[in-house]
């Protein structure tokens, strides 16, 4: 039994952070390596992240010699992880020559319809000959086309004959990371308030015409700071490995709430789930979507499989005891609440969420071996002035899926992006937030 949470580390974000890729949903690596520490795995443990995101934990649990998996329903996070499997050979004088190279090269391929990368197994897409160029949501059509042509020589150059995401090299990952951090800088003008909710031209008036040169300036700019990233993130690897990450890592495109892993597979999992705060994170990636070819069917599609979504189903779900107390007690407050549409939309979202998060539990339950770990990041937040319990929720849920508490650290959040929603200031007028690192254990 665990007894001393002492040496456990703050998830937030503030120092030596690896942060490739600006996605909020994120933790410190130094948090992954106290877990790590604290649960004592043996040297051939298995380390699973069922929310793998931009790949922490998967690259600490790899660089630190344990067989890392890590599943995401979002595209673009599977390429941000695999960028991170690069090791330090990758990043050596050719990479100069190869960002001119990829500049310079003819692509072979012609057409949206071609280019697209195999999407997730449950998102749908239009028909081949119906596809819009999804860059054209914020750039006129010569732009869009100047773009599209640098993915297709980056993927000429880098990405061999597969369109599967699954079969990305970590260097073509790194490249992709570049021209992701290029279109970023470019739509940032389309970001308000909100960094998660990326805006469309609503007239082709408003969408941006770039030159060639801009294009390419601004990639080789995205390459070198990427270099940077790495040279630093080398330099601070605590365990000392001149080849990192050290053991290998699987990556895959998977909801948490159906893993494609077997019964008893596990030894601990490190994880965070989408807080319960509406951040829509398939529109917060959306020009990362839109570079690897998701249209608007895709995209609505991935956005209705994610955990959290602000797209809710035309039906209201049952209400299950395995949402536990808190969680039925959410609903009901929910459902009962006097602001407008809190029936027939909210209650609707909330209920998907709770459904979502105890079948996502009762996987996680599954693949543990008996006597694995799991620590789990989660957040409270509000609906109107209802406290969204969420530690309390997944501790419940946790144990109806039969896992273990075993510890809870919480943690004070100071600024949280669910807070600068201004409509919510007429039901409380200050809103502090509680993240919290809860543990479990699956029994022998």
């Amino acid at each position: 039994m665990i007894s001393n949470f002492d040496s456990l580390i703050n998830p937030k974000r503030h120092f030596g952070a690896f942060l490739l890729h600006n996605f909020y949903a994120g933790y410190n690596p130094a948090f992954v390596e106290s877990v790590l520490d604290l649960f004592d795995l043996s040297p051939k443990s298995v380390v699973f992240d069922p929310w793998n995101g931009s790949g922490t934990t998967t690259r600490v649990a790899s660089q630190r010699g344990f067989e890392a998996i890590g599943f995401d329903i979002n595209p673009t996070m599977i390429v941000v992880a695999r960028a991170t499997c690069a090791d330090k050979s990758t990043f050596n004088s050719s990479i100069s020559t190869l960002v001119e190279t990829i500049l310079h090269s003819k692509p072979h391929e012609t057409g949206i319809s071609q280019h697209a990368f195999k999407f997730s197994p449950k998102a749908k897409s239009h028909s081949k000959s119906s596809i819009r160029e999804p860059f054209e949501l914020w750039f006129c059509g010569s732009t869009a086309k100047s773009l599209r042509i640098l993915e297709k020589r980056i993927f000429s150059c880098l990405g061999g004959t597969s369109r599967d995401l699954h079969d990305l090299s970590p260097l073509a990952a790194f490249f992709y990371l570049a021209f992701f951090n290029t279109v970023r800088t470019f739509v940032n003008p389309f970001c308000g308030s909100n960094p998660t909710w990326i805006k469309m031209a609503k007239e082709d008036e408003q969408k941006l015409s770039l030159s060639r040169k801009d294009i390419a300036d601004a990639f080789r700019r995205s390459v070198i700071e990427l270099c940077i990233c790495f040279d630093e993130a080398f330099l601070n690897n605590p365990c000392g490995n001149d080849d990192y990450p050290s053991k290998s890592v699987e990556l895959q495109i998977a909801d948490a709430s159906s893993l494609p892993l077997g019964n008893s597979s596990v030894d601990a999992i490190v994880s965070s789930p989408p807080y319960c705060t509406r951040i829509d994170y398939g529109v917060a990636t959306r020009p990362e979507l839109a570079a690897l070819g998701y249209d608007d069917l895709a995209m609505d599609s991935l956005r209705r499989t994610m955990l959290g979504a602000n797209t809710v189903p035309r039906e209201l779900p049952p209400r299950s005891e395995e949402w536990g107390t808190e969680g039925l007690k959410l609903f009901d407050a929910v459902q009962s609440h006097t602001s407008r549409a809190s029936r027939g939309y909210y209650d609707k979202w909330i209920a998907q969420y709770l459904q979502g998060l105890s079948v996502s539990l009762g996987e996680i339950s599954r693949v543990m071996r008996p006597g694995a770990r799991c620590a789990l990041v989660v957040q409270d937040s509000f609906y109107k002035d209802v406290l969204i319990d969420l530690a309390t929720i997944t501790s419940e849920m946790a144990q109806i899926q039969g896992l273990l508490p075993i510890g809870q650290v919480p943690h004070k959040v100071a600024v949280s992006l669910a807070s600068i929603n201004s409509r919510s200031k007429p039901y409380r007028s200050n809103s502090p937030a509680t993240e919290s690192v809860l543990l479990f254990s699956k029994s022998s």
